[in-house]
């Protein structure tokens, strides 16, 4: 038992790890941007060859325009997900004499707090920057003089740009505390809804690790009702044996495929959500943002400037919405 969730734990996290660095190693100066170029190229070039031109041109559309297009992706995955459990695992072994009642109201909280943050980070103004509130956000933070210099001017905007804002070339506009664009919530991740993103993948990385935990209890569920741990089958010559844990993992796959998959698929996306959401809370408690990040990496600086101590940083960035500042 011991060697075969080791392998499987291994097998997970290289997984894992290999989309880590494909998504967010560019972020990573030394080896994990090298590999993440590597990676991409190798992608690109198989992408090409088995993705004919006409639709790889509506592919790019999702990331060179400004659209819903993975908004919808996600409400469907989440949806699919939601159902797929619901008939494998809720319907039949949630509740159960081993699975409190209270779980299947656990179910419902948590996908619907995760839908109603998706919407708030989706609809929410990232913190654009328009000529009404432009002078406000330049005395929002001083510059620092190294990340952010003063009197440089926004090529697209034509107004100087306040310390700490990006130009998002997809939302045709400067955003203050930039932290990047998001695909999947159609918007930029700026101050104005910064908390609520990260609170929605929070959130996210909650409810795919519950969703793995219940489903692991449904097969427990399973197994007991059936009792499959007293079974018996036949080895390669023949011989009558007890059931092995990688016996019983075959047999599950063979007659509960959905459910397997679920269970696969959710453990695998609960590893790699909480590295991305990692990630981000270590981000705020250093007072910094995915943009920040780069730019400080990429002029090898020894600090962030930004950084006033985890308290502060966590105090600011928890009132980054409401316009308030220590």
């Amino acid at each position: 038992k011991k060697m075969f969730f080791l392998h499987l734990l291994l097998q997970i996290s290289a997984l894992a790890f290999v989309l880590y660095v494909f998504y967010f190693g560019r972020n990573h100066p030394g080896p994990l941007r090298w590999l993440n170029a590597k990676l991409v190229q190798g992608v690109d070039a198989a992408f090409d060859w088995l993705v004919p031109a006409f639709v790889r041109r509506r592919l790019n559309l999702l990331t060179e325009t400004r659209n819903c297009g993975l908004q919808v992706v996600f409400l469907a995955l989440l949806l699919g997900l939601f159902a797929g459990f619901y008939l494998t695992a809720m319907q039949r072994y949630i509740p159960s004499p081993s699975i409190s009642h209270w779980h299947v109201a656990g179910v419902y909280i948590v996908v619907l707090v995760n839908l109603a943050f998706f919407l708030i980070a989706s609809i929410a103004d990232a913190g654009s920057i328009s000529a009404e509130n432009h002078a406000a956000a330049m005395s929002e933070f001083a510059y620092d003089g190294q990340v952010f210099v003063p009197r440089r001017l926004c090529a697209a905007c034509l107004r100087l740009k306040p310390a700490r804002s990006k130009h998002c070339g997809l939302c045709g506009t400067c955003v203050r505390r930039c932290d990047h664009h998001c695909y999947w919530i159609n918007n930029c991740v700026g101050a104005g809804n910064h908390v609520f993103f990260l609170v929605w993948m929070c959130t996210l990385v909650g409810m795919t690790w519950y969703g793995s935990y219940l489903l692991f209890r449904a097969f427990q569920e399973h197994t007991r009702v059936h009792r499959l741990w007293q079974a018996y089958f036949l080895d390669g010559q023949g011989r009558s044996r007890q059931v092995t844990l990688s016996v019983l993992c075959q047999y599950l796959l063979e007659t509960e495929p959905v459910m397997s998959g679920l269970f696969l698929f959710l453990l695998l996306l609960s590893v790699l959500l909480t590295g991305f959401v990692g990630f981000h809370v270590y981000l705020a408690t250093r007072g910094c943002t995915v943009n920040e990040h780069s730019k400080v990496k990429t002029k090898k600086l020894s600090a962030f400037p930004y950084d006033k101590g985890v308290w502060s940083n966590l105090r600011e960035f928890l009132l980054l919405h409401s316009g308030k500042r220590d």
